[in-house]
């Protein structure tokens, strides 16, 4: 880690650009399921596809930088029970980052449909065809969605809660330009 604690500069570029492509991705997919067929629920389908391959790509990136950078250490007055369930919090994103993109690509298989990632790569199927596989995986892939809101939310107001009411560093390592001069 740096002397200011604060995390890398490749790290708060993958978070906040994973960040970005969450935020885009799921009104994305609010929009898409209001849509008769057709070429412009096709269109976005497409995008939400190439987002979420997107995010899936930048997680493991992200999981590498962190394995190799480490993160900075909690405030010292932090609780150790507030250190177990913050660690637990992060583990769920990650895992909910990886996981939500695999089912949606195991979903589209199922579903007979390939994953052409930024209309240029066709990936490979990630299961056979089957429109029951294909039913349940969507049912999945939505309610890992809304378990992601909500920890996303969390972790927000976390992040402000440490800003704001305790005043410490946590938010400004991952938001240096909010550091006072």
């Amino acid at each position: 880690m740096t002397n200011n604690q604060s995390y890398g500069k490749t790290a708060i570029v993958l978070h906040w650009f994973t960040a970005l492509l969450i935020v885009l991705v799921i009104p994305l997919a609010w929009i898409m399921g209001s849509l008769e067929r057709g070429p412009l629920s096709a269109a976005l389908f497409d995008w939400h596809k190439s987002i979420g391959f997107s995010i899936l790509l930048l997680t493991a990136l992200r999981l590498v930088s962190r394995l190799i950078s480490g993160v900075p250490p909690a405030p010292e007055n932090t609780p150790a029970v507030i250190n177990k369930i913050s660690g637990l919090i992060h583990l769920a994103l990650y895992a909910l980052l990886f996981a939500i993109p695999l089912v949606g690509w195991a979903m589209v298989s199922a579903a007979g449909h390939p994953l052409v990632y930024l209309g240029l790569w066709q990936l490979p199927d990630f299961v056979a065809k089957d429109h029951a596989l294909h039913e349940t995986l969507g049912d999945v892939h939505e309610t890992l969605a809304y378990v992601l809101l909500a920890l996303v939310a969390l972790h927000a107001a976390a992040a402000l809660k440490h800003h704001f009411i305790q005043r410490d560093d946590v938010l400004t390592r991952m938001m240096p330009s909010l550091r006072k001069r």
